[in-house]
């Protein structure tokens, strides 16, 4: 048995379907992080913390990064790295210019 569709039917269907994905993904993150904390902490120690320890940094912000999704604050150098694996060395313009 073939099924025929037309494209313009196909076109349209498309986004709805990538949108009832997107939904589950965005319902489902939560849960999946809870469930993964451990393995994603010794994965990636460094990465998204919530917020970077300053000097600024108070004991009550000090105390709330307890309760961001990895736990803890991040440091400078960390987000340094990533910053520096984002941008392409292209990307980077000298000051000297």
């Amino acid at each position: 048995m073939i099924l025929s569709v037309k494209i313009e039917t196909l076109m349209w269907s498309l986004p709805i379907v990538f949108m009832f994905h997107d939904f589950e993904k965005i319902i489902m993150f939560k849960p999946w992080i809870n469930e993964n904390r451990a393995s994603l902490t010794k994965l990636f120690p460094k990465w998204a913390p919530g917020w970077v320890a300053t000097g600024s940094q108070t004991d009550e912000e000090e105390a709330a990064s307890a309760y961001t999704q990895l736990g803890r604050t991040g440091i400078p150098i960390g987000m340094a790295v990533i910053i520096a694996f984002l941008v392409p060395p292209a990307q980077v313009i000298s000051q000297d210019r």
